[in-house]
């Protein structure tokens, strides 16, 4: 589920569901992890390659570093609350979708109804 939609999207000024673009992630995260760069977007690009791998404690991590170095990077909080959702904590997949909402990025209803429907909250 992770992988097939966007909690949140960047797409410029219209702000929705966007579709995961996985293979340009994957380029880049691939292409990040064999020249090593630091930035925002290097670590956002590990976090997407591994939730792909299915290791979504690293990609938190990495969501995390990028968040740090750019705390507007809404495609990092969305990526983030998607890989707290695959590992059943919804208390953080929650504090990730405020901070979309609190950037004004429009979460997704598909992805709203499955966290709601999982966590057992309305929020």
């Amino acid at each position: 589920m992770v992988d097939q939609f966007a909690p949140c999207g960047d797409n410029g000024g219209n702000q929705n569901l966007s579709p995961a673009s996985e293979e340009g992630d994957a380029i880049m995260g691939l292409f990040a992890r064999l020249f090593g760069s630091k930035s925002a977007m290097d670590f956002y690009n590990r976090g997407v390659a591994r939730a792909k791998d299915g290791d979504y404690s690293a990609a938190i991590k990495n969501y995390t570093k990028a968040i740090a170095l750019n705390p507007g990077y809404a495609q990092a909080y969305h990526r983030r609350a998607g890989a707290y959702f695959a590992k059943r904590d919804y208390d953080n997949a929650w504090v990730n979708v405020k901070a979309c909402r609190k950037l004004g990025v429009r979460v997704d209803p598909v992805f709203l109804d499955e966290l709601r429907k999982t966590s057992g909250r309305r929020e």
